[in-house]
């Protein structure tokens, strides 16, 4: 196997954590880590300081870190190390190595800052990570494969609240058995985003995903919120002033909201002969948009539920899919507060 010769950038716990495929995949001839401390040899391998790998000529620079800081790439190019040098490390997951590609790029879209861009062969879909969130999601659903879904029917229809940057929707859109996309996202700033990334894909692609910027929960009404601009992943409607409460960079921002119910009956029944997939990641909106589908009688026409709760309250959802007739499989985090659950009927 041609291993590429590289420099590794980070020496925390995710290189001890992939030490192996890393030393297996790669030609390693130095590891740069900002810790004095850790000068010296490793594996009989060279620990240098960032500031020596200027000394290696050409040689790739690894990140090797499990959510990258970009200011990294900042002091790598004050100390003459071009971009094109740079590349970030991920974890091996569902997506084995050769199945994407992964390179630092400036971000077009904000001046002097960057991103990571991400073109998945396998696929036929391309997108951005420009943020911690960003990395958080594309963990998730492309490593983790936490959206994996059985086909229900030759066509599926899938709904996407919580749209977020639009990793989802086009995570759903590849698939050919899915026909549309309908996504949902009320943070402007974080909208434009999305569609930046949808269009960075095929006509294909992009004319199944039909997107809205507005929220959906159990009302009409307007609202104006917390929004971190750096943290897309964490906003929220309903605890919008517990989130980045630390962060200096907090905005307010205006959002539209909308009954759930409403919206989503005429895309039910517009689409009543494909199965209906609801993917639902709304940081705590989750149960006022199953008051409103309750409400309307939505529930029951629903072939597949996919849901991250938040607040501790996903049993309150459980019992309305048990009552429903569904299937479900539900996993919870640690403290309780957090979990994911996959229904089917």
């Amino acid at each position: 196997m041609n291993r590429r010769t590289v420099i590794i950038y980070g020496m925390g716990g995710y290189f001890k954590n992939y030490e192996e495929q890393l030393f297996e995949n790669y030609n390693i001839v130095a590891i740069a880590d900002k810790d004095d401390s850790k000068r010296g040899q490793y594996r009989n391998i060279p620990v240098i300081s960032p500031t020596q790998i200027k000394e290696y000529g050409d040689v790739e620079v690894l990140i090797v870190m499990k959510f990258i800081d970009f200011s990294i790439l900042s002091d790598l190019l004050a100390n003459s190390i071009e971009l094109s040098r740079i590349h970030p490390f991920f974890r091996p997951g569902y997506l084995n190595p050769g199945d994407y590609s992964a390179s630092f790029t400036r971000d077009h879209l904000v001046q002097n800052k960057y991103a990571i861009k991400i073109d998945i062969k396998k696929y036929g879909i391309s997108f951005y990570l420009r943020n911690h969130t960003d990395m958080v999601i594309f963990h998730e659903i492309y490593l983790d494969n936490e959206y994996r879904l059985r086909r229900f029917g030759p066509q599926n229809v899938v709904i996407d609240i919580g749209m977020n940057v639009g990793l989802a929707s086009l995570f759903f859109a590849k698939d050919l058995n899915t026909v549309s996309v309908y996504g949902f996202e009320p943070f402007e700033r974080t909208y434009k985003i999305a569609l930046d990334n949808f269009g960075m894909n095929s006509k294909a692609i992009i004319e199944k995903i039909r997107h809205y910027n507005f929220a959906l929960s159990n009302c009409d009404k307007k609202d104006t919120v917390n929004y971190v601009e750096d943290e897309p992943g964490n906003m929220s409607l309903v605890y919008p002033n517990d989130v980045n409460s630390q962060n200096d960079n907090i905005e307010c921002e205006k959002v539209i909201v909308k009954d759930a119910g409403r919206v989503l009956k005429d895309i039910i029944e517009e689409n009543n002969k494909y199965s209906i997939i609801v993917k639902c990641d709304c940081e705590g909106s989750e149960y006022e948009i199953f008051d409103s589908m309750e409400r309307m009688n939505l529930i029951g026409k629903v072939s597949c539920f996919i849901i991250e709760t938040h607040l501790g309250r996903g049993d309150e959802l459980l019992k309305i899919l048990d009552k429903a007739g569904f299937n479900y499989f539900a996993p919870v985090s640690r403290d309780g507060r957090m979990g994911m659950i996959y229904a089917c009927k």
